[in-house]
């Protein structure tokens, strides 16, 4: 994902913080040459590791967790509130009307 620097949070404690409060993720991975997104809840767990394990459960019936042979990195992201910022007196609208700027967080963790 492209940040700007001027954007950019590199504070691990920030980010955990981010991950605790926004926990519903999109964990993505390949299996067999196919990309697989599963959308699930995801601990955590800053007291194993460097940088933490995120921990959750794909069920068995969902075909994404073959993906998980320990060998390949999977990418959860974590998305945050997703407001639009619009001038003074613009009305909502079904697209976003000139001169407003869609306001987003997320953070990725990948391994």
């Amino acid at each position: 994902m492209y940040i700007p620097k001027s954007f950019q949070v590199t504070d691990p404690e920030v980010l955990a913080a981010f991950i605790r409060t926004h926990s519903f993720a999109t964990l993505v991975s390949t299996g067999e040459g196919t990309p697989l997104a599963t959308h699930l809840p995801l601990l955590l767990d800053q007291s194993a590791g460097p940088q933490g394990v995120l921990l959750g459960h794909v069920a068995r019936a969902n075909p994404h967790w073959q993906a998980f042979d320990g060998q390949q990195e999977a990418l959860a992201i974590f998305h945050g509130p997703q407001p639009i910022s619009r001038p003074a007196g613009t009305p909502p609208a079904r697209r976003c009307p000139p001169g407003t700027m869609p306001q987003y967080t997320c953070t990725e963790s990948r391994g």
